[in-house]
């Protein structure tokens, strides 16, 4: 995996291309979101749509040189989801936010961006774009938006500016059922004034949205990383849907992304929300119905048409499908029987996909197929010992030291007992004999730097890094 890839390891036995080989079922592609949300039967006012901000920004082709440009481009993007769904959501990374894990992968990334581009003295630099956050809307009219978001610094004034921008011209279109919701965003754009700090938060096209949907409480850290906004943003839909304040009608939603570590963390989710909604039925609970979450990757058909450029598409998972697939290759025969083990069975898939290759950390030899195979192992033969991954799911930010190192050890010992399965797997194979060797020498880092991912994709976040095997 390159430093500029994002999410799980990509490729032939890249975590997206197994899913893809074992659960078709789960699968189908589509040219666009409106398309999938007509196949599964919904109309527009039942769904939403979340982007990712980013995503969609760095999708702006290069030639495209001008701000002017961008809000065209991206006012296409808005509009396009409009299409499928009354209700779009965009969310962004937050940096001040982000965890120092994936700050540090993000200066990796930006390193390898920078490698063969002409280098020049810092006045030159500085006269085609800014390279810190103190400009104003003048500077961002005349520079070429692609210099200007070359440095990572000048960023989040030019996403304000841009995103305000396609907000002022998207509200005459919306329907009055429709809305537009912005999560990471500071309303002021580039009129804020230089030395201001950044606010960003949420901005909605219906005011009314905007406490509901703001997350941020005093003495807890907001999400950093659109990745995790996104399950979360679904969640907050759920719950004023269940609570009868908003989005009454909605009953599907449409996650739009490329980054592939976005199959576990919205697996985990989607296990929380299994179990959330087997707790409502029993309870008789009809608000509690679950609404259909679809994951979708847009991504190049590779089809040549007539000579022309491949055309994007859109690989979508029904998440509740490829849960419900995966959990029944992982435990058999026992799959029912073992309900209640299901969810923990998805951490220590997500576990060792992120040993395969992820933004934090990257095992080498680890293969997806070999991981999943030492899983299903694990769930048909010694099913019990997937309790060790209780604590993704149950462990507090504020708990105990003491508390933390067992559970860090529980799953550390789970995952390397799961590692050394996986090794044996690799060396059944023709040709991998160095990556049965590299993976049988796992080291103690490695077993708890997916100790930490893993309890991270679940939505807790440890910021003591050190004590996970990172170097920050």
């Amino acid at each position: 995996m390159s430093s500029v890839d994002m999410g799980l390891t990509c490729g032939a036995h890249g975590v997206k291309t197994q899913m893809k080989q074992i659960f078709p079922g789960a699968l189908r592609d589509f040219p666009d979101l409106e398309t999938c949300r007509v196949a599964s039967g919904h109309r527009a006012e039942q769904c939403a749509v979340l982007l990712d901000g980013n995503v969609l920004i760095n999708q702006i082709p290069t030639v495209v040189t001008d701000f002017e440009g961008y809000i065209r481009v991206f006012q296409g993007f808005v509009k396009a989801a409009f299409r499928a769904g009354d209700h779009v959501v965009v969310v962004f990374d937050e940096p001040d936010y982000v965890t120092k894990a994936k700050a540090a992968e993000q200066k990796k990334r930006d390193a390898s961006r920078k490698k063969g581009v002409a280098t020049c003295s810092v006045d030159i630099a500085e006269s085609l774009a800014p390279r810190n956050d103190e400009y104003d809307a003048e500077v961002v009219a005349r520079c070429n938006p692609h210099d200007l978001l070359a440095n990572r610094a000048a960023r989040g004034r030019f996403y304000d500016e841009l995103l305000v921008t396609v907000m002022k011209r998207q509200i005459p279109n919306l329907a009055d059922n429709q809305t537009l919701t912005l999560d990471g965003i500071d309303h002021r754009g580039a009129a804020r004034p230089r030395g201001e700090d950044r606010m960003p938060d949420v901005f909605s096209s219906n005011e009314m949205l905007e406490p509901l949907l703001t997350r941020r409480q005093p003495g807890v850290l907001p999400i950093g990383e659109g990745d995790l906004k996104l399950p979360e943003m679904a969640g907050e839909i759920q719950r004023l849907r269940n609570e009868g304040v908003y989005f009454k009608d909605v009953e599907i939603i449409l996650t739009s992304t490329i980054d592939t570590d976005a199959i576990a963390i919205e697996l985990l989710h989607q296990s929380a929300k299994n179990e959330a909604a087997a707790a409502s039925k029993e309870e008789g609970s009809e608000t509690g119905r679950t609404i259909k979450s679809i994951l979708c990757f847009r991504e190049r058909s590779g089809k040549r048409e007539n000579g022309d450029a491949p055309k994007a598409m859109y690989a979508c998972f029904d998440l509740e499908m490829l849960h419900s697939a995966l959990v029944s290759k992982l435990f058999g025969p026992s799959v029912d029987e073992n309900l209640h083990l299901h969810k923990f069975a998805i951490a220590l898939v997500s576990a060792l996909w992120a040993l395969c290759g992820c933004d934090f950390l990257k095992l080498s030899g680890m293969r997806s197929d070999a991981a999943l195979d030492a899983a299903v192992e694990i769930c048909r033969n010694e099913a019990s010992s997937l309790r060790e991954m209780r604590a993704c799911f149950e462990l507090g930010r504020s708990a105990p030291a003491a508390e933390v190192n067992e559970a860090k050890a529980a799953v550390g010992s789970l995952l390397k007992k799961a590692v050394g399965l996986a090794s044996i797997k690799l060396g059944e194979l023709p040709r991998m004999q160095k990556a049965c060797a590299s993976t049988k020498a796992v080291a103690q880092d490695d077993l708890l730097k997916a100790t930490w991912t893993v309890f991270y994709w679940s939505g807790l976040e440890f910021t003591d890094l050190e004590n996970f095997g990172f170097v920050v």
